[in-house]
């Protein structure tokens, strides 16, 4: 019998290249540490079966951090109508096939809030950059991702995956962002549609946190 049999109860997003999902046993668990938000368990069970855990950490260890990050997932899988309703509004410029989104190798979180300070609009500032006011939470943020073996959308270049020494760590944008590239680190899910899959839709890894 398959483990992963639904997308929380649902069918993996049309047009999608994801398998199926991990709907909770009869206890409520899955087989990654449930966090403290329904929301944000629900769409680490949609992710990528070998990234599950690895989400489900980042989450529970930036909570445990000396500053105390209470973060959600607000966004992991995508079907191919939103991304195309995303590149309508100029949102996105990709295509589908490169979105990370709709492979389940990639999330986006919000702030809620540090050190018991509410931040629910920490994500918010003009284009969505990271400033002097919030450079120092962003890096913490994003190691603790990366140490869970996530790339960071806030990096500056695609070729600073863990170099926090680097002058450019932490200028980046996208720093809500954070996806999962395979063993290369090359950007870019098209790699993942060509890749055979399981009997539950999913295609394999290189080189998975777990």
């Amino acid at each position: 019998m398959a483990e992963y049999k639904t997308q929380f109860g649902e069918n993996p997003p049309t047009g999608s290249g994801a398998g199926a999902g991990e709907a909770p046993n009869k206890d409520g668990n899955f087989t990654f540490p449930k966090t403290d938000d329904v929301g944000t368990n629900i769409e680490i069970a949609r992710l990528h079966p070998k990234l599950r855990k690895a989400a489900a950490t980042f989450v529970k260890n930036a909570k445990d951090h000396s500053n105390a990050y209470v973060i959600k997932i607000v966004t992991g899988i995508r079907s191919l109508s939103k991304h195309k309703e995303l590149r309508k509004k100029d949102t996105l410029k990709h295509d589908y096939k490169d979105s990370h989104h709709l492979t389940g190798t990639a999330f986006r979180i919000e702030v809620v809030s540090i050190d018991s300070t509410s931040k629910t609009k920490y994500l918010h500032e003009t284009d969505g950059s990271i400033t002097d006011a919030n450079n120092t939470h962003w890096k913490e943020i994003g190691k603790l991702a990366e140490a869970q073996g996530f790339h960071w959308g806030g990096n500056g270049g695609d070729d600073l995956f863990q170099q926090y020494t680097n002058s450019k760590y932490g200028t980046g944008w996208n720093k809500n962002y954070f996806e999962f590239r395979d063993c290369g680190r090359r950007k870019g899910a098209k790699k993942y549609w060509s890749r055979e899959k399981d009997a539950d839709g999913w295609f394999e890894l290189g080189c998975p946190p777990e």
